[in-house]
């Protein structure tokens, strides 16, 4: 059992930095060249189809360009989304809107992978978990495979290891975090493993046992290729934690912002389901300087430390009893501030947040 929230965050340190790793920054640069090129390849023969971008990590969920959002036939169910905020006094609500089929939205649920095809109909790559059972702050393994057009490339520093054939880059990710990038052996795909917990031994092992289950998949990749590895050599007490397939329906979200001085909080939820969490959970295990357990409103909570471009910040990130996926950005305060401000987090009746939606806009 982890510690108590306020326990470990009271023990925290202040000057600890964890950038996000730049296999997953270029992933997005590529991933939004390529979603923005096709979504202009669809408009332009008559296409209704949603182009989506992906975004590592909870990033600001903005609809300023309306121009810039293709709808299609069915609208966004907001109204089955929770809506948060923070119930305490000297809060000030500053953004509350609610998100539609919007690019930002979508994709939060996508993996970490190189190139996807330009066929819209192709597979697009899948996400496995592997993690002790119920345990969402312990040893993780978090697996991606894509296809790709390019070889992964090493950076300085990293390690080569053999896999089956190819030639892996492991590197040092966060605190007890690694990355390994490799492309399987007479593939034109990109695997990426994000562990947290696991040792570099652990992490070498558990790669080396992966078979993929198509060792033939092309690029473009065809209709049936199939992505992902069954895992031969799991580390002790590990086993796959299956990710549900992402919930029926148009991608939908909602975004609260408040400030009181130079803090700020920002509580961004999908209606994304699984992919959407573990996709978030893999960023945030894999870049943080201090992992552990809270509650918020009775659910168990992750908790990560991170550095950030103003400093020291953190997460809560959850699903809560619908599925719904909640990340709560905590910035400008100091550790022991950090539980107040999770006890003061209230969910709101559905008029009261149409009314905060209304006075923000």
């Amino acid at each position: 059992m982890t510690p108590p929230l306020e326990d470990h965050l009271h023990r925290l340190a202040d000057d600890l930095a964890a950038p996000a790793t730049p296999e997953a920054r270029a992933a997005v640069r590529r991933r939004v060249g390529v979603l923005r090129r096709r979504r202009r390849a669809r408009t332009a023969v008559g296409g209704g189809v949603v182009a989506v971008a992906l975004v590592a990590g909870v990033a600001a969920l903005q609809r300023d360009d309306p121009a810039d959002v293709e709808m299609g036939p069915a609208g966004p169910d907001t109204a089955a989304l929770p809506a948060f905020t923070v119930d305490r006094e000297g809060w000030e609500v500053i953004e509350a809107v609610d998100l539609g089929v919007d690019e930002d939205v979508e994709d939060l649920a996508a993996p970490v992978q190189a190139d996807p095809a330009e066929d819209a109909a192709a597979p697009e790559g899948s996400l496995q978990v592997f993690r002790r059972p119920g345990q969402l702050t312990g040893p993780s393994a978090f697996l991606s495979h894509g296809p790709a057009s390019d070889a992964v490339v090493p950076e300085e520093g990293d390690e080569t290891v053999s896999l089956n054939g190819a030639d892996g880059f492991l590197r040092p990710a966060g605190f007890d975090a690694y990355s390994l990038l490799w492309n399987p052996a007479g593939s034109d795909s990109h695997a990426v493993l994000r562990t947290y917990g696991l040792s570099s031994d652990e992490v070498e092992a558990f790669a080396a046992g992966l078979r993929a289950k198509d060792d033939a998949i092309s690029y473009p990749p065809a209709a049936d290729d199939v992505f992902g590895f069954e895992a031969t050599e799991l580390p002790a007490g590990i086993e796959e934690d299956p990710v549900a397939s992402p919930p029926a329906g148009p991608p939908a979200g909602r975004r609260t912002v408040l400030e009181r001085d130079r803090a700020r909080v920002e509580v961004t939820i999908d209606n994304l389901g699984d992919r959407s969490f573990e996709s978030r959970l893999a960023e945030l295990l894999t870049t943080a300087e201090g992992v552990s357990e809270g509650r918020v409103l009775d659910r168990t909570v992750v908790v990560v430390e991170r550095v950030g471009d103003g400093g020291t910040q953190w997460n809560l990130t959850w699903q809560d009893a619908r599925g719904a996926v909640v990340d709560v950005l905590i910035t400008g305060v100091d550790a022991a501030s950090v539980p107040g401000v999770a006890e003061d987090i209230r969910e709101l009746r559905a008029d009261a947040w149409r009314a905060l939606v209304a006075e923000s806009g």
